[in-house]
């Protein structure tokens, strides 16, 4: 299984079309990058500047990678403890 994360904040970029959100989950690594393409094509119709959309923003990571590797997390403490 494969992910499409954003580089930057490491969240996995959900599916075009959702109401809620819903990590969007491939399960081959050519499905990912047509998905990463449609993004950019998708981007790229509503805004001028395409340098910034999914394709030059995002990557693609299997999920056991970016669970183990990747994804960020911030240890909070409880005040009242």
């Amino acid at each position: 299984m494969y992910y499409i994360y954003d580089q930057s904040t490491t969240r996995i970029l959900s599916r075009e079309g959702k109401r809620y959100y819903q990590p969007a989950e491939y399960k081959t690594m050519s499905a990912a990058q047509a998905a990463l393409t449609r993004m950019q094509k998708k981007y790229a119709q509503r805004n001028a500047d395409a340098a910034q959309g999914p394709l030059y923003t995002a990557a693609i990571a299997e999920a056991e990678y970016y669970a183990k590797n990747i994804e960020k997390f911030v240890t909070r403490k409880n005040m009242m403890s």
